[in-house]
């Protein structure tokens, strides 16, 4: 569940984002692109990142800290009216959206008892596309009635919803004792 909620902001996100920065600061569609392009660049770092710190301090505490950056990220964008601000922004959520990518496999293979592992790692990966098929319409069909800025505050939700099922779980405890 709390992949499909990640991929809806991650879709949500991505998919008007670049839109958001064109009407927004005036700019043409290839200058908000290659604004947008730092996204998906500090993505790059994001998951080595990630990986990295799931292995010093936890994944759990990996994904906790990523969701409330992300969160943080999309209450502050609908804020920015400048590139100076966004790219910071938008480096910051895809830096933390590929650290929780690269850590919430790891909380699902450590909760989970070994002889079911496959089956639930299909259902992740499945409902993950539940998430990003509806991620980009909810919250394109949002902005396109009550603008963009109560779009990002609506898409801001899912990481803190995806915060509060994540305390539910103790991490490594369903492996442990399987």
């Amino acid at each position: 569940m709390i992949h499909a909620l990640i991929l809806v902001t991650y879709f949500g996100i991505t998919s008007f984002t670049p839109t958001y920065i064109a009407i927004s600061m005036g700019k043409s569609l290839a200058e908000a692109g290659l604004l947008f392009l730092v996204f998906p660049l500090s993505e790059i770092l994001g998951g080595l990142v990630g990986g990295y710190m799931a292995s010093r301090i936890g994944s759990k505490r990996v994904l906790m800290i990523s969701l409330l950056s992300i969160f943080i990220g999309a209450v502050a964008i609908p804020f920015t009216k400048s590139e100076i601000y966004v790219v910071p922004i938008l480096s910051m959520i895809g830096l933390m959206f590929r650290a929780a990518a690269t850590t919430l496999p790891l909380i699902v293979v450590e909760n989970t008892p070994r002889h079911i592992l496959g089956a639930i790692l299909g259902w992740y990966n499945s409902i993950g596309f539940v998430g990003a098929s509806i991620g980009p319409y909810m919250f394109g069909y949002i902005a396109d009635l009550h603008g963009f800025f109560l779009s990002y505050i609506a898409l801001s939700f899912f990481p803190l919803m995806s915060i509060m099922l994540l305390r539910m779980f103790k991490t490594g405890y369903v492996a442990k004792n399987t």
